[in-house]
């Protein structure tokens, strides 16, 4: 198992009622042992690379056509070369290419499953020998404050890390049905995008995504067990099947507590309307 923390020891001294000197202890304080979740799990983490498709080819008559190129950040997820990352990252790609250990093996990639739903993308790539995959954790457990670690392709420097905590647990961004982020303040920048978070274990909890414009410590991840759920469907049918009831559902507030009459301990959803 790895180490995951450091231990560091300070002298404290105590002093008895007349102020006269007493023994030394040593105190230890712990402090999260980032060196290590980076080398155990970097040759798990990939730089994506896109060519876009030229929304207008008259342009190429006024000068040197230039194709639109983008970034991000992607983890393997199984050792048969399969690699997850957002699906902003590789929307509207007419190439896809993912690189290991700072653009030494650099390898085609074909999109095999997508989820714009929830921002996830399934790449799949060809390779003499099986990967190193990542392992999951259980995001569910995680707690306000634990340490994570987040490994990514940043403005195009590769493998670059950074650390923070979770900052918050199921927020809500306005983008849609799935909303249900981890928020951490662990430094995510354009070209994050897709890569993973780790906890101190060195196991994927989340999934690098989004940032807010102007904002400084404040990042989101997908949970990784919307992950878990979500993976199979993606690498079997390319694409995820939701169940459909027809319900409008709404949070069952305070204030609809006290409208309808219910208990204060009362829990669930209230169905709004029926279609």
């Amino acid at each position: 198992a790895p180490v995951t923390v450091q231990h560091v020891t300070h002298q404290v001294a105590h002093t008895d009622e007349h102020g006269e000197h007493q023994h030394c202890e040593h105190v230890a304080a712990g402090l999260p042992n980032v060196a290590t979740v980076f080398q155990e799990q970097k040759e798990s983490v990939v730089a994506v690379r896109t060519e876009m498709a030229s929304m207008n080819p008259s342009m190429s008559a006024m000068g040197p056509k230039r194709t639109p190129v983008g970034q991000g950040s992607g983890f393997v997820v199984d050792p048969e070369g399969y690699i997850i990352t957002n699906y902003h990252v590789v929307q509207g790609a007419s190439k896809i290419e993912v690189s290991f250990e700072e653009g030494r093996r650099l390898y085609e990639a074909t999109l095999v499953g997508q989820d714009k739903a929830t921002d996830l993308a399934l790449l799949k790539i060809e390779t003499d020998a099986p990967l190193r995959a990542v392992s999951f954790g259980q995001s569910d457990d995680l707690r306000v404050g634990d340490w994570v670690v987040a490994i990514g392709n940043p403005f195009g420097l590769e493998y670059t890390v950074t650390t923070g905590i979770v900052s918050a647990k199921s927020r809500r961004l306005g983008q849609g049905l799935y909303d249900n982020y981890l928020q951490t303040d662990a430094s995510i920048n354009p070209g994050n995008s897709g890569g993973p978070l780790f906890n101190l274990e060195g196991e994927v909890i989340g999934v690098n995504t989004a940032i807010i414009k102007d904002g400084q410590g404040i990042g989101f991840a997908i949970p990784v067990d919307m992950l878990s759920e979500l993976l199979p469907q993606l690498r079997d049918h390319g694409y995820v099947v939701r169940g459909y009831i027809g319900a409008n559902l709404q949070e069952l507030t305070a204030q609809s507590i006290r409208q309808l009459g219910l208990s204060e301990e009362q829990e669930g959803i209230l169905v709004a309307a029926l279609q």
